[in-house]
C-alpha cells in the first residue's frame, strides 16, 4: 500500500480509501482513535499565539467613537430647542 500525498500512513489511507467505498462516511468510529497529525517540519505554536488568533477584534474601527460623538451632537441640539 502507497502513502498519499497527504502524508497519511498506510493506515490511515486505507482507513480513507474505505470509508470512501461506504458512501462519504457517515460515522467517525473508524477515525476516532487515530492519532492526531503533528508536522515534522513546523514547530508547534504557543497557545499565547495560538489564541490571539481567535480574540475578538474591531471590526469597525472607530465606529463606538462616531456614535458617541453622534449621540453628544443629538443631545446638545436637543437641549438648544
Amino acid at each position: 500500500m502507497e502513502a498519499c500525498e497527504c502524508g497519511g500512513s498506510e493506515e490511515e489511507n486505507a482507513i480513507r480509501k474505505k470509508r470512501g467505498a461506504e458512501g462519504g462516511g457517515q460515522r467517525y468510529d473508524d477515525i476516532i482513535g487515530l492519532p492526531r497529525h503533528v508536522s515534522q517540519i513546523r514547530p508547534q505554536m504557543p497557545r499565547s499565539v495560538r489564541a490571539a488568533q481567535f480574540a475578538p477584534f474591531a471590526a469597525l474601527a472607530g465606529f463606538e467613537e462616531a456614535v458617541r460623538e453622534a449621540e453628544e451632537a443629538f443631545v446638545r441640539s436637543q437641549s438648544q430647542a
